[in-house]
């Protein structure tokens, strides 16, 4: 006696009318439906009694077993046959697969195509030419001086880019594909040249970065001189401020010092190697100013040191 998986095999390929399979225990109730260019077949499984497909649709449950496609199948459910783990996958009759298997076989073409893609533009003068063709607007360019700005200021690098390897095709792509209601390599590729597009600018805005870097656009000459003098091991420095005729000074945390200098922020309690530092600091200027005049900004430094070194001084006027 064939097994149920070779009895539904020989039904799906050679007719598209309902069925009714059994292996003497079992019996599985299978009806096809055609979708596009496939045919969906869907079952249920009963015990030694055969189930009426004509019963009311609320009695019953059908789950989708496989789906056809030009006399190839790909299982979507393979437990009712008795088959449930990788290794069974060789008790599948010729001409047949499991849906994840023709996922996986998918992701791989991806990866070739991304391969072949990035060989033929990313690393080719068709690409580099259309970085130089772009023209940024005035919005974009303003925020590649702000971007400039804080790789000078943290000691960064603009990372480099490439095309995405993220391998995102799902089983409904591949059953969607498989209905004829999409074209899998047709959408793959057409992904790549929108990531491309996208590349490309974003490679062009890196181009702008640089080159405001180089030229050290918008940022001052003593605030390059700080940032060349720290050291990754300094946490903390040591800032004299001047505000409304008064000095005051206390250590201040590189990184807070680092945000506040590139975005233009006030210092507060928080920016201070401790609380009782901060209010140390605003007591004292809260003693000789107005309500709200006693805040202090980067343009208020005047001497920054670690441990007596001098990394920055202000020149006198």
């Amino acid at each position: 006696m064939k097994t149920l998986i070779e009895q539904f095999v020989t039904q799906v390929l050679s007719s598209t009318e309902n069925f009714t399979l059994t292996d003497g225990i079992r019996n599985i109730t299978c009806t096809q439906f055609k979708r596009g260019q496939a045919i969906f077949v869907y079952g249920n499984v009963s015990g030694s009694y055969e189930l009426n497909l004509n019963i009311s649709a609320e009695k019953v449950t059908l789950r989708l077993y496989a789906i056809v496609r030009e006399g190839q199948i790909y299982f979507y459910d393979l437990n009712c046959f008795g088959i449930y783990a990788g290794e069974d996958k060789q008790k599948l009759p010729k001409d047949c697969m499991t849906l994840k298997e023709y996922q996986e076989l998918w992701k791989e073409r991806q990866r070739q195509l991304i391969k072949e893609y990035q060989e033929e533009f990313l690393e080719g003068k068709l690409l580099r030419e259309k970085i130089q063709d772009i023209q940024l607007s005035e919005k974009s360019s303003n925020k590649c001086k702000c971007d400039a700005r804080r790789h000078l200021l943290h000691k960064t690098f603009p990372d480099d880019l490439a095309i995405s390897t993220d391998i995102s095709i799902s089983k409904q792509d591949c059953i969607d594909h498989l209905c004829g209601f999409i074209n899998l390599e047709e959408k793959i590729k057409q992904k790549l040249i929108d990531e491309n597009n996208d590349l490309s600018l974003r490679l062009a805005k890196n181009l702008v970065v640089k080159d405001y870097m180089e030229k050290h656009i918008n940022v001052e000459p003593w605030e390059l001189e700080f940032v060349e003098n720290l050291k990754d091991s300094m946490k903390s420095v040591k800032i004299t401020f001047e505000c409304n005729g008064r000095t005051v000074e206390g250590r201040v945390l590189v990184a807070s010092l680092l945000l506040n200098l590139n975005c233009g922020y006030d210092f507060d309690l928080y920016d201070f190697t401790s609380i009782s530092e901060g209010k140390k600091v605003f007591s004292k200027l809260k003693t000789f100013c107005l309500p709200g005049m006693s805040k202090l900004f980067c343009k208020d430094i005047v001497l920054i040191t670690y441990n007596g070194k001098t990394l920055y001084k202000r020149a006198k006027k």
